[in-house]
């Protein structure tokens, strides 16, 4: 009987797992495709400062975010009566955020980062872009509320078709503009439209439950989130460091020839962000439970699975990296290759960190 239900629990976190692979991978394939037609459509220098726009809010998001979205693992399932009470804390907490954010932009943070970066043009994008945190983060609890409520397909379905919706936005804009604050503009309109379908799936999902929202709920998940958004912004800065650092010192053209090879291909977010979002309940439970030996085998056979996928493509990008940047960017964008096969070697590494 016991044997049964290992797996029973094991078939059931594949199924999950596989559902939000699925809905990662197409949702983060979109978001390749469109850098690859923006690519070929804007000039290099209005495609840089594209990507030092989105630079300035993804190197910063963990700050803003502060973890929140992740502690609604851990509250909806302990606090069910009250599940939609959590979650509109949650969501307020978020709001802040992004409204202080919102304030930096607006308040001279946007002229600050257009001449750190040396970019005179960032000062109009960023400006333009300020409102996008507002928005988005909110819509960040959208998968850790719909995973906690056991409704991952309903989460990987609403992924791909905001990225979409993101896609035809932004191509559009800058087909006909053919500036990067138009597609800056599309990006921030894009969230706008996406923001109010996310949060009725959450109402929705959290639907029978208590609603009332509690100072001391918020305040609780406040205390488990900020050492998650510390731990968060330390492997934010590792991993986009290296980008704030060309983006100071190099020529438009070398940020962004360095920014198309400097990513982590979609496998890897697939891989270990799906894993996360569906051992991470149990993860909790056996922590709770004071039954450490169980989490150490679950978190040990969700990496050697990771890994069967990772090394693998490792090997794949080392030999083929100039063809496939010749391919998604333009033959102007082959030198991207030596970054890329850089940020292949940290392929198997990144299958033991499940929470980036």
């Amino acid at each position: 009987g016991r044997y049964l239900r290992t797996s029973l629990a094991d078939w059931s976190r594949t199924f999950k797992a596989g559902i939000m692979a699925s809905g990662h991978f197409l949702r983060a394939s979109v978001g390749l495709v469109s850098l690859a037609i923006l690519a070929r459509v804007l000039t290099v220098d209005h495609y840089a400062t594209y990507r030092q726009t989105m630079l300035a809010y993804v190197f910063i998001s963990p700050l803003l975010i502060l973890g929140l979205p992740d502690v609604l693992y851990h509250f909806m399932p302990a606090d069910k009566e009250r599940a939609r009470g959590v979650l509109g804390e949650n969501l307020l907490l978020l709001a802040v955020m992004g409204v202080v954010f919102s304030l930096f932009l607006c308040c001279g943070g946007n002229r600050l980062l257009a001449w750190r970066f040396g970019n005179a043009d960032l000062a109009l994008t960023l400006m333009v872009f300020a409102p996008y945190s507002m928005f988005m983060l909110p819509a960040r609890a959208l998968d850790a509320c719909l995973l906690a409520r056991d409704k991952p397909g309903l989460a990987a379905a609403f992924n791909v078709l905001s990225r979409v919706v993101l896609l035809v936005i932004v191509i559009t804009a800058a087909l006909i503009w053919r500036t990067s604050t138009a597609a800056i503009v599309a990006v921030v309109i894009s969230a706008a439209i996406t923001l109010g379908p996310a949060i009725a799936l959450m109402f929705s999902a959290t639907k029978g439950t208590g609603g009332r929202m509690r100072w001391s709920g918020a305040g609780s998940q406040l205390k488990l989130s900020v050492p998650l958004a510390l731990g968060g912004m330390v492997i934010m800065m590792s991993a986009h460091i290296d980008k704030v650092i060309v983006s100071s010192m190099c020529s438009l053209r070398e940020v962004a020839v360095y920014m198309n090879g400097a990513i982590e291909l979609p496998l890897i977010d697939v891989v270990t962000t799906s894993a996360m979002c569906v051992i991470l309940p149990e993860l909790t439970v056996c922590f709770k439970d004071g039954r450490p030996d169980d989490l150490l085998k679950l978190w040990r056979r969700t990496v050697e699975k990771c890994l069967v996928v990772l090394a693998p493509a490792m090997a794949f990008v080392l030999v083929m990296a100039p063809e496939l940047m010749t391919v998604l960017f333009s033959s102007t964008y082959t030198e991207s290759a030596y970054p890329l096969r850089i940020y292949a070697l940290l392929l198997p590494l990144r299958a033991t960190q499940l929470a980036t």
